[in-house]
């Protein structure tokens, strides 16, 4: 734990906030009726991360502030994945797994940034480990509660927290489902387990109720538009490498894959007397990605963040495999093989983590509110951006008019509406109004893929400036008629 936190604290406020960190503060910002409708209304997930930030900003909305809620996460899901392990094969497998979770690379990023995938996956290892001594103690799960209450608590705290976290966590219930199905129905001695089984189900479902009629809501709005593309066989190998590889560079990825996928395969025929730990590993492991890659063919939802919370059950897989190596000093070139890939990962990340998310805000707004002049007119091709923008254009405290192309922020159904070329006069007549123009241009790629913007603005306007930043690129029009 403390090597997770010294990893999770190094840096965190070294890169900027982006659209998505800007978004949940957003959000976080509002009352708790507020946050619910705005949710249902415009984003994809379920309120409860967004609830749990709303009362941390009482510590303040600094990158570090804002981040710190993720660190904490992050580090309470060590002990539990040390649990996990523990559980399955003892306190060294335990240790092993602990480790490689705490030195994760794509576990480090992510619980440094304010969104709810760190929550996601403490409330997922906590399911998870329930589930695991509700196997490795049946018994107790045949019982009446005072027999086993703590697993059972803790598959039904984790699991509701989860749903109430993130819509793709459905596929955790499924998954344990098919683990406790597959080991205990037809088996006269489970009866009693899967009674209460049954009964635990109808818990998480009557918890989870509440949010089902907006969880409908929102799938329905996904099934009609959504930014995530179509898979391919190069995203698939991609994300699985995002998971267990990251930041490792050509051609050693291949290799550190095979080296995880060798591990895997050594820990897997290691269980061979434990099938209950083949099943488990392998349906935490692989249900949710592959569930989440069939509804891909009806709308695109595949990507590996989604499902990063599965990359448990593989490092348990990874350290069984180094865990059953002999003698002790193939053990010791197994896990040293192991962190050295997380190793390099971390270099990698640490060292470009300014450019690790596709944008940076910082450097764009302070570059406008230096050159503002009195009557400009700032225009955001995508109105989701003005969120991350002004986060740091507050600090100027310059009056400007401000607006989203094609509509301004949260004004119709969709968080990034498409610009169409029926936008093109309202647009062209509002900065035909002044003399100067920015255009603050990002995200182009979904929301104006054909450039229809800066074009509509280049027949009004001469071009003064065009400025790149990572990942966002300001124009400057200068309209000389303007009054």
């Amino acid at each position: 734990m403390g090597l997770a936190t010294a990893l999770r604290l190094y840096h965190l406020s070294a890169r900027s906030i982006w659209s998505d960190e800007a978004w949940s503060l957003w959000v976080a910002r509002h009352s708790l009726p507020e946050i619910w409708r705005w949710l249902v209304k415009l984003d994809t997930n379920p309120p409860f991360y967004y609830v749990l930030l709303h009362f941390w900003l009482g510590w303040g909305d600094s990158e570090t502030a804002l981040r710190l809620l993720s660190v904490v996460m992050g580090i309470l899901t060590v002990p539990v994945v040390y649990g996990l392990g523990r559980t399955i094969g003892g306190h060294r497998l335990g240790l092993v797994a602990g480790v490689m979770f705490a030195t994760s690379p794509i576990h480090v990023q992510y619980d440094q940034e304010a969104r709810m995938y760190p929550l996601l996956t403490l409330a997922a290892a906590v399911a998870m480990w329930g589930v695991a001594q509700l196997l490795k103690s049946p018994e107790n799960a045949g019982a009446p509660i005072r027999g086993g209450w703590q697993a059972w608590v803790a598959y039904i705290v984790g699991t509701t927290i989860a749903l109430w976290s993130h819509s793709l966590a459905v596929f955790l219930p499924v998954a344990a489902n098919v683990v406790v199905l597959s080991l205990w129905v037809g088996r006269r001695r489970a009866r009693g387990a899967l009674r209460n089984w049954s009964l635990a189900q109808g818990v998480v479902f009557l918890l989870w109720l509440p949010w089902l009629p907006s969880f409908a809501h929102q799938a329905a709005k996904v099934s009609q538009d959504f930014w995530i593309p179509t898979p391919s066989v190069h995203v698939v190998t991609e994300s699985f490498g995002m998971l267990y590889a990251w930041g490792v560079p050509s051609p050693l990825s291949v290799l550190a894959g095979l080296c995880v996928l060798g591990f895997v395969v050594i820990g897997v025929l290691g269980w061979r007397g434990e099938r209950r730990w083949v099943v488990f590993t392998v349906a935490f492991g692989l249900i949710a990605p592959a569930g989440e890659l069939f509804l891909s063919f009806h709308r695109p939802l595949f990507w590996f963040y989604m499902f990063l919370w599965t990359s448990v059950p593989v490092y348990l897989m990874v350290a069984a495999g180094i865990d059953h190596l002999r003698p002790r000093f193939a053990f010791g070139l197994g896990l040293a093989t192991v962190m050295a890939i997380n190793l390099v990962g971390l270099t990698v990340y640490f060292a470009t983590i300014k450019k690790v998310k596709m944008e940076a805000w910082d450097g764009p707004a302070a570059y406008v509110a230096e050159h503002l002049q009195v009557g400009d007119l700032i225009l955001f091709n995508d109105p989701f951006v003005q969120l991350p923008f002004d986060y740091y254009f507050r600090k100027h405290p310059t009056p400007v008019e401000e607006h989203g192309v094609p509509a301004d922020f949260h004004a119709g159904p969709l968080l990034e509406p498409k610009m169409s070329d029926s936008d093109v006069p309202a647009l062209q007549a509002v900065a035909r109004l002044h003399r100067r123009v920015w255009l603050v241009y990002c995200h182009d790629w979904f929301t104006d893929p054909h450039q229809i913007a800066p074009r509509a603005l280049h027949q009004v306007a001469r071009l003064a400036e065009d400025k790149e930043f990572w990942g966002v690129r300001l124009l400057l029009y200068v309209n000389d008629k303007a009054q």
